[in-house]
């Protein structure tokens, strides 16, 4: 699994980080809260949006991680949990190179393509579109040649593995092409178009790095060669990107856009802050791997890859969602619509705590029998699963703070936010990881995360008057409750049927939450996910 996260930033927005003027804080709306139901604010068209991206993406997520998640399981026990251990350490300098050379442009080419559509200036929104790849593909090629000049150096000097420098230099050639399309994608979700990222992100990135990567293990290729297949992989969602661009504005108009200087300053006045906010963001949230390699063996780095691959599939559930609630937040601050804007972002915390909350149950009560699924050298990770886990549904409860403040025009905030938290996340895993290995590393992980979303949650409320916390997130956690209570009860000492569990508890917790009720907008998700709902009387 890709450890792209966007993780970023929130806390000086009270000084007007605004770059939009006409902020809520100057607008009656916020100062009160949402009279009548929240369904009202989010109307039906927007509802429809919401349900539908965000369920087919959190469809096509299920399908697209779950794959990746068993590629990773493959390749782990393909690999060995050593050779593993190198390929995680490579593919996360990798992931930073990447997110540090994008600082923020994929977030900005969603916020202004939204506010253009908004507006009605298709033009503009692809004009804007246009500068952002062209920015961030420049400064791709540029960061994959010093990734290339490096790679010795950062292999041998380092972390003392001169096997790694091959890996590096293989993993330098994607560089352009995952910038690329982490640019271009978010760009045309703000058209609410979701098939771009389902098609590449959730369909042929996973099938097409387990059929590559597939074939060069089956043909008895070593660990360079199975990266080169995965780069290969890249390269072709890369093509699929700038075809889903071509279709929405033809190659033969790009003469027309011409180069503007006043979009370039726009672009960058809003990435700056992100930008050195990434520095801390990219780095030292992935500092827990970085501080492994070089403190501990390559298995090591392997298997506590192994579990933070398998807590992350609980943020994929928000990240689903954002792709979903950006564009309608971003049109909402656009038309100054603060009910809108409080509505979608509540909607879609209930969502991801809905969702998340059984998966979360499954890490807690299963973690050593999931990762005895890469290899028995892997169980040792449960405790470290525990924990990550804990923080990721932290994340989930605490919802879309992020894409918020990021779609509110709060970058400096969120820079802020990152840079604190990235050095004391950073400090944290220095401290715990030379004298607890990988269970520091994940409490360092674990407790930062849970930190920086009670701060973006108290952020949001300060700055728009909207909270997360509702009498709907009870339902979950009470459904949930229930749930761990009959697993505990049921389970056998030997762990076997432990699958059997898991489904009967996925299926009383569902069970649950339509006794306690379901709102609204959950009811229309489930209709839209599973048709046979709507038919039924008690739904």
């Amino acid at each position: 699994m890709s450890r792209f996260d966007k993780s970023p930033l929130q806390t000086a927005a009270a000084i007007g980080v605004g770059s939009r003027s006409g902020d809520f804080a100057a607008s009656p709306p916020l100062a009160g809260e949402l009279i009548g139901p929240e369904a009202c604010a989010v109307d039906r068209r927007d509802l429809d949006r919401i349900t539908t991206g965000g369920g087919a993406v959190l469809l096509a997520s299920v399908f697209g991680n779950g794959l990746s998640y068993l590629f990773g399981i493959y390749l782990a026990r393909s690999l060995g949990s050593s050779d593993f251990g190198l390929y995680a350490l490579g593919l996360t300098i990798f992931n930073m190179v990447t997110m540090v050379v994008l600082f923020g442009m994929d977030s900005a080419a969603t916020k202004y393509v939204s506010e253009h559509l908004a507006r009605g200036d298709r033009n503009a929104a692809h004009r804007t579109l246009f500068h952002a790849v062209a920015i961030s593909l420049s400064a791709s090629v540029i960061a994959a040649g010093c990734m290339a000049a490096a790679a010795g150096v950062v292999a041998q000097a380092l972390y003392r593995r001169p096997e790694l420098a091959t890996v590096l230099l293989v993993l330098a050639a994607g560089v352009p092409f995952a910038v690329l399309s982490a640019t271009m994608i978010p760009g045309l979700q703000a058209f609410q178009s979701v098939r771009a990222t389902i098609l590449i992100r959730y369909l042929w990135e996973p099938v097409g790095k387990f059929l590559l990567v597939g074939i060069a293990l089956y043909v008895g290729f070593g660990l360079p060669l199975v990266i080169a297949a995965l780069v290969c992989a890249w390269i072709v969602g890369s093509m699929l990107a700038v075809w889903f661009w071509q279709r929405l504005f033809p190659i033969s108009s790009l003469h027309s856009v011409g180069w503007d200087w006043a979009v370039v300053a726009q672009l960058t006045s809003y990435c700056l802050p992100l930008s050195l906010a990434t520095l801390f963001g990219v780095i030292a949230p992935r500092g827990d791997i970085l501080l492994l390699g070089y403190w501990s063996s390559a298995q090591q780095v392997g298997v506590y890859q192994a579990a933070f691959q398998t807590a992350s599939a609980l943020g994929l559930i928000l990240a689903a969602l954002d792709v979903a609630i950006a564009p309608v937040v971003g049109r909402a601050w656009a038309a100054g619509d603060a009910a809108k804007l409080r509505a979608t972002y509540r909607l879609a915390v209930r969502l991801s705590a809905t969702v998340a909350v059984p998966l979360f149950l499954i890490m807690l009560l299963f973690s050593s029998e999931i990762l005895g699924m890469f290899g028995d050298e892997f169980q040792p990770g449960a405790g470290a699963l525990v924990l990550l886990a804990i923080g990721q549904l932290a994340n989930c409860i605490a919802g879309s703070t992020n894409t918020v403040l990021l779609m509110t025009g709060r970058s400096r905030l969120v820079m802020i936010n990152t840079i604190v938290f990235g050095i004391l996340l950073f400090g944290l895993t220095a401290l715990l990881v030379p004298l607890t290995g990988i269970e520091g590393a994940a409490v360092a992980a674990a407790g930062s995360l849970v930190a920086l979303n009670v701060t973006r949650a108290i952020q949001v409320w300060k700055l728009l008057r909207v909270s997360s916390v509702t009498m709907d997130l009870l339902k979950p956690i009470a459904a949930g409750s229930l749930v761990a209570a009959m697993i505990l009860l049921l389970r056998r000492p030997d762990a076997s049927g432990s699958l059997l569990l898991a489904f009967l508890g996925c299926g009383l917790y569902l069970a649950c939450l339509i006794t306690l009720g379901l709102p609204d907008e959950e009811k229309s998700l489930l209709g839209r996910l599973c048709p046979w709902w709507r038919s039924n009387p008690w739904a």
